[in-house]
């Protein structure tokens, strides 16, 4: 539909809003709305009008799925979730019974703006008492980059020096991480950024992937039982690696078709230098290899998404 801007005194400009969409929301004089830029587009929020809502029986249902059946419709954008369990539940990894409503307000607390405002022994009420925003999730999405920019770089510290601490730590930090991944699902869904938002959600999901990859080199560090150190050639891949995530960082936030391109270089040759540590006599090398491989993947992605969302843009 189109509207005719209306000019009010020297500077203002207004067009009205359309009466169906009005009717739906319930909007009325002096309520607000949150406006969001999206390229070319403007985008109009109506606040807790309209609200998703959504009923779930969990009773019979153990941990891990109570958690998902949470997490999913957060992420989809739902506001209110009405949830009816047992008063225990079971851990499906070693059938331990844990309070129910444990692992509800657990899981709150890793959602930003989720808030449990009512939990009772056998139901509870979940509400978002926050919403979303443009502003926060370029807020959130520059946090996730620069923790990626933190962990690479800790990581290849706590390796080089066997600092077992800052590793355990690290991989603690990557899996709180998910409360900022998680958030900026539920913008796209509820809110978007215009025609680019598949390539928005894409890149969350490889971002993701990042960080679980990240975390899985720490992990097959700790548990493996190979005795022997890693290679120099090792550790300089590693190290690499770490570069790359600054590299990305710079491409998304700086665009250039240049920088871009040499990301894509050095990603090459390192990947090239995994490979013959893949073939290594040093089995510390060899096995750590396969972990490596995967997280430069993950900026591959990540900087094809940057040419993707920048395309006809550069100057």
């Amino acid at each position: 539909m189109k509207r005719k801007i209306i000019q009010i005194g020297n500077r203002t400009k207004s067009v009205t809003l359309p009466q169906t969409w009005v009717n739906k929301f319930e909007l009325n004089k002096g309520d607000h709305l949150e406006v969001s830029e999206v390229g070319d587009e403007l985008v109009l929020k109506t606040g807790n009008k309209g609200n998703k809502e959504l009923e779930i029986d969990l009773k019979g249902i153990n941990k891990t799925t109570i958690e998902e059946a949470i997490v999913s419709p957060y992420q989809f954008g739902y506001d209110k979730l009405t949830l009816k369990f047992d008063p225990i539940s079971t851990c499906i990894w070693d059938n331990k019974e844990i309070d129910t409503r444990k692992i509800i307000q657990d899981q709150c607390n890793e959602l930003i703006g989720f808030e449990c405002i009512n939990l009772g022994r056998e139901e509870a009420v979940i509400r978002d008492i926050m919403g979303v925003s443009a502003e926060d999730f370029d807020s959130v999405l520059r946090r996730i980059f620069l923790l990626l920019r933190s962990f690479s770089k800790d990581v290849h510290t706590g390796i080089k020096d066997k600092n077992s601490d800052l590793l355990s730590f690290v991989s603690d930090q990557s899996k709180s991480m998910r409360k900022y991944l998680r958030y900026c699902l539920r913008y796209l869904s509820k809110v978007g950024e215009g025609d680019k938002t598949p390539i928005y959600l894409y890149l969350i999901s490889i971002l993701d992937q990042a960080r679980v990859g990240l975390r899985f080199v720490i992990k097959m560090h700790q548990s493996t039982n190979i005795k022997e150190d890693y290679s120099k050639a090792a550790l300089d891949v590693i190290e690499g690696i770490s570069g790359l995530f600054d590299d990305t960082y710079s491409v998304y936030y700086k665009f250039s078709m240049k920088k871009s391109s040499d990301i894509f270089k050095k990603r090459s040759k390192l990947v090239k230098k995994c490979y013959a540590l893949a073939g290594s006599k040093n089995k510390a090398d060899a096995v750590i290899s396969q972990r490596l491989i995967h997280v430069m993947n993950t900026v591959w992605n990540i900087n094809k998404v940057c040419i993707a969302l920048n395309m006809g843009d550069e100057k």
